[in-house]
């Protein structure tokens, strides 16, 4: 499996940049509002909750977005790690380029160190993250985030590691990241909402039915710092209760916290932050170095005192091109990337764009055109992309069927359409058509 840093970034553009009036500003070092590109890491570890004391910087990930080979996927996340057969299965977060929402994949491995990737093992008509697997009664479980059907679903592999069939849905409402596990006879379940300052806790006697909602939940209230879950709940070698959650201030994603769970009842709850917490953030990883948010650790079968823990960890994504294309109206387009290089009639391709000068809100946005051409012709366009005080976004176009085998440019500008009026270019840009073209930027390949 390749050991990359950057995970979906794929390709690298041939662009050409000009020297207008925003020539000779520093290169942007960091995008505020750019996507977030995830990577997966696995350490072997004594005590899972000391992590940070026996990393190594140069330690790579084991698992990012370009890993996945059935899929285009921008990223990997969410890792959570399940043994059986003497193979270790880890079951990510993949976000799928084509479908914008996320897949569950697997990778395996016999040793936790070389890992082998497997391929997307659950996709669904809406997004899925976060597949917390767990075993009970003879069977393999998954419950991955699905806050978008409005429910936490129960997956059974039916068989694993390959095929999961929703059996039952545990709890209406809209949670994520819920954390399902058996503690004192119980089954308890903690589940953070979107705002990332909540907590709240379930309990049932039965994992399938019964769930009903602890007396004093929401357990924290209002505390982006240890609210939302951010992996396995489990018990430590020295038999404490170990709760994990995201610290979410100031963004989401910045590092991860560990709590013990002094108190767990079906009418009380307590817990402590432990002194070494936080346990992971975002100085221990080049590759994580925007942040760490998840933590997974599993007992090593046969070794007594030996854990396998998977984490995860991102980067804020960067041009792949860096670009200084001035506008009348003051902004300036400072890079591009697209993903991927190559595509085949009727797949998607990735276009975002790296602006400044973007106020926000705009008083008067205007509206970002995209032309695809082929020798010369329009052979698809990307228009009506209203910039609302966005500095990065990024539009999923799909390739026509009928696109022929080439080299394609891609041409833009800016333009209000009810006033029928596009943004002039300057510097080298100029062009009476008000458009700058950007050279060989993908190629499309027809199969004979």
């Amino acid at each position: 499996m390749r050991q990359v840093i950057y995970g979906g970034l794929l390709v690298l553009l041939t662009i050409f940049s000009g020297c207008g009036r925003h020539a000779g500003l520093e290169e942007p070092a960091e995008w505020d509002i750019a996507p977030w590109v995830y990577s997966v890491g696995v350490m072997h570890a004594e005590d899972p909750l000391g992590l940070r004391e026996i990393a190594d910087p140069s330690m790579p990930p084991v698992f990012a977005g370009d890993d996945c080979s059935d899929i285009l996927a921008l990223f990997a996340a969410d890792p959570f790690l399940f043994h059986t057969n003497d193979t270790w299965y880890l079951f990510a977060e993949v976000w799928n380029i084509d479908t914008a929402q996320g897949d569950i994949a697997l990778a395996t491995s016999s040793d936790g160190v070389e890992w082998e990737y497997r391929g997307v093992v659950l996709d669904e008509p809406f997004h899925l993250s976060y597949p917390c697997v767990f075993a009970w009664n003879d069977n393999i479980y998954m419950v991955p985030e699905s806050y978008r059907t409005g429910t936490i679903r129960l997956y059974r592999a039916d068989p694993f590691p390959d095929n999961w069939v929703h059996v039952v849905d545990l709890v209406n409402g809209v949670y994520v990241d819920s954390t399902p596990f058996y503690h004192a006879g119980r089954w308890w379940m903690f589940a953070g909402v979107r705002s990332n300052l909540d907590l709240h806790l379930f309990w049932s006697d039965d994992l399938y039915s019964g769930w009903q909602e602890h007396p004093r939940s929401p357990v924290i209230r209002g505390d982006g710092r240890r609210a939302r879950p951010g992996g396995r709940t489990f018990v430590d070698d020295d038999g404490r209760l170990i709760r994990i959650a995201q610290d979410c201030l100031p963004t989401y994603g910045n590092q991860v916290r560990a709590f013990e769970v002094t108190e767990l009842t079906t009418d009380t709850y307590a817990e402590r932050e432990l002194a070494n917490s936080p346990i992971l953030d975002g100085t221990i990883f080049p590759w994580a170095s925007a942040g760490m948010h998840h933590f997974d650790p599993q007992r090593v079968p046969g070794e007594p005192g030996r854990w396998l823990v998977a984490i995860d960890g991102h980067v804020i994504v960067q041009p792949e091109e860096t670009l200084d294309i001035g506008f009348a109206n003051g902004m300036a387009l400072r890079g591009m990337t697209v993903l991927p290089q190559a595509v085949r009639p009727g797949e998607n391709i990735l276009l975002r764009f790296f602006w400044k000068g973007v106020s926000s809100p705009m008083p008067d946005p205007p509206v970002c055109f995209v032309h695809i051409r082929y020798n010369g012709q329009i052979i698809f366009q990307a228009d009506y992309q209203t910039m609302q005080g966005r500095e990065v976004y990024e539009n999923l176009v799909r390739v026509p069927d009928d696109a022929p085998a080439g080299e394609y440019e891609i041409r833009i500008g800016l333009h209000w359409p009810e006033r029928r009026r596009r943004a002039r270019i300057h510097g080298d840009f100029w062009n009476s058509r008000r458009v700058v073209t950007i050279p060989a930027a993908f190629s499309v390949l027809v199969e004979e």
